[in-house]
């Protein structure tokens, strides 16, 4: 198996046709055709299905892509670092929306401050998203909460907060209740694939009970609004809810027998190429102080 027949694989995938995928390479349809047998040969699987003229790819052949985008990405930025050695490449961000929220501009204002000729592009997300962006080589780095849920990523802890669960101050939820009373109490949460709502889903699966969900975004700031205005109870890392509990704004609910640590890694796909301004970044976190919540 050499890079070519990866090309081709690649390009099978991205145009769901031999034909079509020929064409792009400029190259005849059987040598395609063959290079996906030898492919398939040399794995001992099938990589496509083949149902009335049409191509889908199997979960073998989705699995292989994974490694095949990974590997021809690398490639690629490999051959660009090394024309010029010297030269400082940007580094890619992603940053978990509630994280970005409380210590994103601290952050990045260390990093440029002590390398000031090292852009960095940020994009907020969730964590789910990061983490794909992650595996299409789309982004360098993810800080995200933890599990990391792909095989292909790994991480370094960075922090940890507690999580509590909070409400308006005027609020008529209880000071104290149990995971039971979820069922009637309206919770506000973040989107599906975010870190919050996938403490919300734990907390269900853990104490087999149907969590009231009366709202959800994809901004926590609008979720901190919406608690404000007494619509429902918002589970919050302690660092962003601290303000609002010290101005009496909001309150803590306890919730009986429950605890839970958010912790923050910092994310990358296990086979990725660091640059210098990689590394830099990846030592400036892990000595930054401002890893490190108040």
């Amino acid at each position: 198996m050499t890079l070519k027949h990866l090309e081709i694989f690649v390009e099978v995938c991205r145009r769901e046709s031999i034909t079509r995928a020929a064409e792009v390479l400029n190259m005849a349809q059987p040598a395609v055709s063959m290079a996906i047998g030898e492919l398939e040969s040399f794995y001992e699987v099938r990589m496509f299905e083949r149902m009335n003229r049409r191509l889908y790819i199997t979960e073998a052949g989705k699995q292989l892509l994974l490694y095949a985008d990974s590997v021809l990405e690398q490639l690629k930025e490999a051959k660009t670092i090394l024309k010029d050695i010297n030269t400082v490449s940007p580094v890619r961000l992603g940053i978990n929306v509630t994280y970005g929220m409380k210590l994103a501009p601290q952050l990045l204002s260390g990093f440029t401050e002590r390398y000031p000729q090292i852009p960095v592009y940020t994009l907020i997300n969730n964590s789910r998203q990061i983490e794909e962006q992650l595996l299409n080589n789309e982004l360098d780095f993810g800080i995200i909460d933890g599990p990391i849920s792909n095989k292909l990523l790994t991480g370094d802890r960075i922090t940890e907060d507690r999580l509590v669960a909070v409400c308006a101050s005027h609020s008529m939820i209880p000071a104290n209740i149990s995971a039971d009373d979820m069922e009637q109490i309206p919770v506000l949460t973040r989107e599906y694939g975010s870190g919050l709502r996938n403490v919300i889903e734990h907390l269900a699966a853990a104490y087999h009970i149907h969590i009231n969900i009366r709202a959800e975004s994809i901004s926590t700031r609008c979720l901190i609004d919406l608690c404000l205005a007494g619509l429902g109870m918002l589970f919050l890392p302690q660092s962003l809810a601290e303000p609002y509990l010290q101005s009496k704004e909001m309150r803590e609910v306890i919730i009986k027998d429950f605890s839970y640590m958010r912790t923050y890694y910092l994310v990358y796909h296990k086979s990725k190429f660091f640059t210098k301004s990689m590394k830099c970044f990846k030592e400036f976190l892990e000595d930054a102080a401002v890893c490190q919540y108040p």
